[in-house]
């Protein structure tokens, strides 16, 4: 049997590569990616108003 080349980059993953490095972010792509920097910090970093008051309080 032979080896399994593990650093093998194909041609697809190449351009791409060049593809993100070249050119300017289109308003889609920087809409999604604003969108997802609002979503992680929103994750990262929960905000709650009332900390000491129980979820079922209000039920």
């Amino acid at each position: 049997m032979s080896k399994i080349d593990r650093n093998h980059v194909s041609e697809i993953d190449t351009f791409l590569k060049e593809l993100r490095e070249s050119g300017e972010e289109s308003a889609s792509q920087r809409q999604e990616r604003e969108q997802y920097e609002k979503l992680n910090r929103l994750r990262d970093n929960p905000q709650r108003d009332e900390a000491d008051k129980p979820l079922w309080e209000d039920f």
